[in-house]
């Protein structure tokens, strides 16, 4: 089923399992269950702490570009090549969403622009 819909898409970078999952609940059932299966140590080095904007930027694309395929439209996050902001266009995103995820976009860019300054000194 993985590789039906296509894998992970690497324009969803720190939030591409959320993207699969949400084009694998397009062709098969998916569900929660109420046992704990797995822990996992949270700590200020993992990808989520590091890149907590960029995920939810990219995660927020994700959830448009599910919701567009779920109403017959397409899927224009297929094609692309990078996620940037342009990327609200190609989404037909509205005036009030639009406002909210140009402001996250703005917030992973500086996110970036901080880790990478920070790796250098």
């Amino acid at each position: 089923m993985m590789m039906k819909v296509g894998g992970y898409r690497p324009i969803f970078d720190f939030a591409e399992d959320y993207d699969l999952w949400l084009r694998v609940s397009e062709h098969a059932d998916l569900a929660n269950i109420p046992m704990i299966l797995v822990h996992y140590r949270v700590h200020g080095a993992s990808t989520t702490q590091r890149h907590y904007r960029q995920q939810r930027f990219r995660s927020q694309v994700a959830l448009l570009a599910a919701l567009r395929r779920r109403s017959g439209k397409s899927d224009p996050c297929g094609r692309a090549t990078v996620l940037d902001d342009s990327i609200l266009d190609l989404l037909e995103v509205g005036a009030n969403d639009r406002q909210r995820m140009t402001a996250l976009f703005a917030e992973a860019m500086r996110e970036d622009a901080d880790r990478k300054w920070a790796e250098k000194t």
